[in-house]
């Protein structure tokens, strides 16, 4: 589960031009920065932080003060207070930074505690596309981790600890994002939190049978699950102007050895099932802006390492982001991290 609202200590306050009523506050362990209420904070002082795409409970009073800017209804009917990526007298606000004395239940919390599921905080969440519909069979596979890497402003240790570590860097997109597994002979197509049944109604399926996806992964002879954002016409706005809907793989899942493939075995995989592919159409991989770069030894802060990921994107002039994966295992794991173009948070839409 993300931490959407953790403890944090301020680190630094800067002074906003022509304002006497607000300040910029950054943080002692985290890279996000936010506006507060002038001379409400000092260095050293603890609050509680609420990243973007908090959805606060109307029920806190504390939040009141938001209603007029930040209240949303959810597609779920829940309602609440959403906290997105804002400029507030040319600085950039990323979420919301309150005193601790103002929660008197997280009295006893430590720096970095996650207060998330105390303060009752979800993730905002996009009504589904329509396209996206289907008939529900199942919660998202068991066998397969979900793709949800965290943002490089809750990773800054990573600046330090592996400035020597070659990465994969490939474009973020905006889709939906949908998995195909084949596992022990059983195939199936997932959304992000659900396994849909096989028909038309579920349209990532129309896209694996069009590929003659499901002979080519069984005769593979390997349990594995692909993962990649969906896209096109109707979907998350298409910002790309796709004229028809593709699948961009960016992760593929070894069930059986219970791990991801490394960039080149993913590179491979992909190569070896297009070669069986019929047709001019293939299975697509998303963007790579780098097979290989020490990113944390080309930067040294998040400042330009946000900056990086403001380019173009596949037909958009902005980008979502970037998505770092690392090309060796570091200490038995992938580092995964995603780093997101302010850019492209300041003109998303609700």
């Amino acid at each position: 589960m993300r931490k959407l609202a953790t403890i944090q200590k301020v680190k630094q306050i800067l002074e906003i031009k022509d304002s006497d009523f607000i300040e910029l506050i950054r943080f002692e362990d985290i890279g996000w920065q936010c506006v507060a209420k002038k001379n409400e904070f000092s260095i050293g002082d603890l609050g509680v932080y609420f990243e973007v795409d908090s959805f606060l409970p109307l029920s806190n009073q504390n939040f009141e003060f938001l209603h007029k800017t930040s209240y949303r209804k959810m597609f779920t009917g829940e309602e609440g207070y959403r906290l997105r990526t804002i400029k507030m007298r040319g600085s950039l606000s990323q979420g919301l930074f309150l005193p601790l004395v103002s929660f008197p239940e997280l009295t006893n919390s430590n720096v970095l505690e996650d207060v998330t599921e105390k303060l009752n905080v979800i993730k905002w969440e996009r009504e589904p596309s329509i396209s996206m519909s289907g008939d529900i069979i199942a919660d998202y596979p068991s066998h397969t981790p979900k793709s949800n890497q965290p943002r490089i402003q809750n990773c800054m240790e990573y600046f330090e600890l592996y400035k020597d570590v070659e990465f994969e860097r490939t474009m973020k997109l905006e889709g939906v994002s949908t998995s195909y597994h084949v596992n022990n002979g059983e195939v199936g197509a997932s959304s992000h939190n659900t396994s849909y049944a096989r028909n038309e109604r579920f349209s990532p399926w129309v896209h694996f049978e069009t590929l003659g996806l499901e002979k080519i992964l069984l005769d593979l002879k390997r349990n594995i699950t692909i993962q990649g954002e969906y896209m096109g016409p109707k979907l998350q706005g298409n910002i790309e102007n796709l004229l028809e809907k593709d699948f961009f793989t960016y992760n593929i899942w070894d069930i059986d050895k219970y791990d991801w493939l490394s960039a080149p075995e993913r590179y491979s995989l992909i190569g070896e099932i297009n070669q069986n592919i019929a047709g001019d159409k293939k299975l697509s991989h998303v963007p790579i802006l780098d097979k290989c770069i020490k990113i944390f030894s080309v930067v040294d802060n998040i400042e330009d390492l946000l900056k990086m990921a403001e380019g173009p994107s596949i037909s958009a002039k902005l980008r979502e982001g970037d998505v770092y994966k690392s090309l060796e295992k570091i200490n038995g794991e992938y580092i995964q991290f995603k780093v997101i173009s302010n850019k492209y948070l300041l003109k998303e839409k609700d």
